[in-house]
């Protein structure tokens, strides 16, 4: 997640800010680092759609958040069963 904030922030800063301030109300609310990386994620990808709206930046947001929730699999399934730890 570090490296993609990286990258996006400096393609794509204010889909960048959109997704950072998601994780930290997700963050905020919950206290569950995975439910607040997930929601970014899908934060990017629209933010990028609105507020971008470059093909490229869009795919590339696309296939981010596409490895992130497979990269994420066992969090999704603990976040469903309620077993996602609290930080």
């Amino acid at each position: 997640m570090a490296t993609a904030l990286g990258v996006f922030a400096a393609l794509t800063p204010a889909a960048t800010g959109v997704a950072v301030a998601t994780f930290a109300l997700l963050f905020a609310l919950f206290r569950v680092v995975s439910l607040g990386s997930l929601a970014a994620a899908l934060a990017l990808v629209g933010a990028a759609v609105y507020l971008d709206g470059r093909r490229e930046v869009v795919a590339l947001a696309g296939l981010v958040t596409a490895l992130v929730f497979l990269r994420h699999a066992g969090n999704i399934r603990r976040l469903v069963e309620r077993r996602e730890n609290k930080l």
